[in-house]
């Protein structure tokens, strides 16, 4: 229609399934701080276990640092965690694209090095484990 001089009456994105998908997952974990993945197998039709079955291996780190727990295959963000809900969520994005460091690992991978970063007046910052 704009071709032809004339406006546009739709304007938007095309959503694939996938997109669907990840677009559920990331607002149950920011919205619900928890994702039944049983209960989202179902609704939409697809073993979640093994659809994000490399995304929920990324998850562990998180698990060990305490800010996320997955016991019978519930994923719940806890309180610590609240403070890295879209560090979790990230985990899911498909078209977030990672700066990569080192050997082909993600930021969210390593541990921060805070020797090098600095405020805004210039002077180094203090370095935590984390946030209680």
């Amino acid at each position: 229609m704009i071709a032809v001089g004339e406006p546009a009456f739709f304007r938007g994105y095309n959503l694939s399934r996938d997109d669907v998908i990840r677009i559920d997952v990331i607002q149950q974990l920011m919205c619900k701080r928890t994702l039944n993945l049983d209960n989202f197998s179902l609704v939409h039709a697809i073993n979640a276990q093994l659809y994000f079955s490399r995304k929920l291996d990324a998850l562990k780190i998180m698990t060990a640092e305490g800010l996320l727990t997955i016991e019978n295959k519930i994923i719940i963000i806890t309180d610590d965690g609240c403070l890295f809900l879209r560090n979790v969520a990230m985990i899911f994005d498909k078209y977030l694209q990672l700066d990569l460091i080192n050997n082909g690992q993600d930021k969210l991978t390593q541990p921060l090095n805070t020797s090098s970063l600095t405020n805004l007046h210039g002077s180094k910052s203090i370095s935590f484990s984390k946030v209680l």
